[in-house]
């Protein structure tokens, strides 16, 4: 359950448009998902019956042999993702959020 979990949160900030490409598909580069963690990955011949995951592996296949790299760490493409959405609820992304007139969030 965790390893989905984790896989499926990087599945929905992606989804969702919190964070790009670059740091979704590196997150599934870099990142060993089996570990404990926020991220994880299922072991290599575990079943993978779940379609969101298989399409993230697909899609950083894809993006491989289109000749894209990944080469920061996993450290790296997860705190760009959290920086992505550092000011974001992710319970609620499409709650309102209340600006002042000099443009602050309140």
């Amino acid at each position: 359950v965790a390893d989905l979990d984790n896989a499926g949160a990087a599945f929905d900030w992606w989804s969702h448009g919190l964070v790009s490409d670059e740091n979704y598909l590196g997150i599934f580069k870099a990142c060993n998902l089996s570990d404990v963690g926020p991220l994880r990955r299922l072991e290599s011949g575990a079943p993978s019956f779940q379609p969101a995951l298989q399409m993230s592996m697909a899609a950083l296949a894809a993006a491989e042999a289109a000749g894209r790299t990944f080469e920061q760490s996993c450290t790296y493409y997860q705190n760009a993702a959290f920086d992505s959405f550092a000011d974001v609820d992710i319970y609620d992304i499409y709650a309102d959020v209340c600006v002042d007139s000099a443009g602050n969030k309140r």
